[in-house]
């Protein structure tokens, strides 16, 4: 909040009307001050919200240029101007609302989730970039070796704060200050090599080759997103065999 306000990502469809203009009254501001949308990533529970929030303003939108042609869908969909769109990348540098703003590439959620760095506080916002232990949501969209990278990268920078998309384990708090940021950068890191080592132990134990419908069975709390992204790790590190293409493929322990 400044003069004018940067919302980041817009939730749900229903999020501005429950949750995100209330707020902004609370703070005696209105959503016609809203002038830029920043969007963490480009799944639906982060911004299905922008049409309802452009009924009430007139802002632009920023969306890593990976993930641009996914708010370009919604504005065709839904009526709104895709010159509103604006292409970011790692290491831009955006002036809204009084703030300088960094732009931190991490992908591995999703292709071209960011965090965004306010460069004064040093305070990160970091949507589903970093996850702790997950939770009861898809931890993996994109690549898990990405996502490593990504945690690593982010644990040599000044992060004073975090500000998650989701409150994660093992903390359960959207705010994260101090010694707890060091701990979900930890706890991030050991989440996956955690998973990578349950689908390895199922594929030796089961002795036999095992499709994707298999591994989903024998392990219900891992969410389907997740799953091709481990196996495609565990196969690039000649941990396990792949056999067959799409839509027969087949893992097999070594």
């Amino acid at each position: 909040l400044g003069e004018s306000i940067t919302l980041i990502d817009s939730g749900l469809k229903s999020s501005p009307h429950e949750a995100i203009f209330p707020t902004l009254e609370k703070f005696h501001r209105s959503p016609e001050e809203i002038e830029s949308i920043i969007l963490t990533h480009s799944h639906g529970d982060h911004f299905e919200g922008i049409p309802s929030v452009l009924e009430n303003a007139d802002a632009s939108i920023y969306i890593h240029e990976l993930e641009e042609h996914r708010v370009v869908d919604l504005a065709t969909r839904s009526n709104f101007e895709v010159s509103r769109i604006k292409s970011i990348t790692h290491g831009d540098l955006l002036s809204l609302s009084g703030r300088q703003l960094e732009i931190f590439h991490c992908p591995g959620h999703s292709a071209g989730s960011i965090c965004i760095c306010d460069q004064d506080s040093q305070v990160y916002v970091t949507g589903d970039s970093i996850q702790g232990q997950g939770e009861d949501r898809s931890l993996l969209f994109y690549n898990s070796i990405a996502y490593v990278n990504s945690v690593n990268r982010l644990s040599h920078r000044p992060i004073s704060a975090i500000i998650s998309g989701h409150p994660f384990p093992p903390r359960m708090q959207p705010i994260l200050k101090d010694d707890a940021v060091q701990e979900l950068l930890e706890v991030s890191l050991h989440a996956i090599t955690a998973l990578k080592d349950r689908v390895k132990q199922v594929l030796e134990q089961a002795k036999r080759s095992l499709s994707l419908y298999d591994l989903n069975r024998i392990l219900p709390d891992v969410r389907p997103p997740s799953l091709p992204t481990i196996l495609e790790e565990l196969v690039t590190h000649g941990k396990i065999k792949q056999l067959g293409r799409d839509p027969e493929r087949l893992w097999l322990a070594n």
